[in-house]
């Protein structure tokens, strides 16, 4: 496989993420704006749970989309590097 396939077929996935990743990373999906969703549900999901423990899951909720953006990112990365 030449040189240029294989950073079409292993680097362009990973370039292609990364424009998913930082368009994710501006204000138009930021804590306010998810909030929209995620609390609603977590307050139908459980109706009695304090407001406090609804923000703490959300928080948690956000960081771990955070840690799995990271990982598919670090994830394209490894198996490009390998390639070569």
């Amino acid at each position: 496989m030449t040189k240029q396939r294989v950073f079409l077929k292993f680097w362009v996935p990973v370039l292609l993420w990364m424009v998913v990743f930082f368009s994710l990373s501006a204000d138009s999906h930021s804590y306010e704006h998810s909030a929209r969703f995620v609390v609603p549900f977590l307050h139908w999901l459980f109706p009695t749970m304090s407001q406090a423990n609804v923000e703490k899951i959300h928080h948690v909720f956000r960081k771990c989309c955070h840690l799995t953006e990271y990982a598919n990112r670090e994830s394209g990365t490894g198996r490009a590097d390998l390639s070569f």
